[in-house]
């Protein structure tokens, strides 16, 4: 477990435009994601989608120094997708370890446990990560 001191995020919006940000500490990581102002980031997404223009769900995302991601969208009902992209690895031919990029997706999370996910991946908590996801 290696702790990260600080990473970069981005904000994405629903026309997939987004806003990079320099690297933040676990605290202000935290702050980013709860100060946003997500209820107009989905009134904007629902226009859009009711208008039948091309858009994405709005959300957060962190980019870890091993090129592992956490994004977080979240929903109108409390609730959040989580997009977790991390290395893993599989067995070429049984036996042979070859890495490849794995994503795992979580719908319908309760936003309650957004500030503890982000907690874990600067904390360089991958197992914990993937059991709080229900992957384990």
């Amino acid at each position: 477990m290696n702790p990260i001191k600080a990473i970069p995020y981005w904000i994405q919006r629903a026309d997939f435009s987004m806003t990079a940000h320099g690297p933040v500490g676990l605290t202000d990581g935290v702050r980013a994601f709860e100060m946003h102002d997500w209820r107009h980031e989905l009134e904007s997404y629902s226009k859009l989608e009711s208008a039948g223009t091309e858009c994405c769900p709005p959300g957060i995302g962190f980019v870890g120094p091993a090129g592992d991601i956490l994004h977080i969208c979240p929903s109108e009902n409390g609730r959040v997708v989580v997009h977790y992209h991390f290395t893993g690895t599989r067995k070429l031919l049984g036996f042979v370890r070859v890495p490849r990029t794995i994503v795992e997706t979580r719908p319908e999370m309760h936003r309650s446990v957004v500030s503890e996910l982000i907690g874990f991946f600067f904390e360089g908590r991958h197992e914990w990560m993937l059991e709080k996801l229900g992957t384990v």
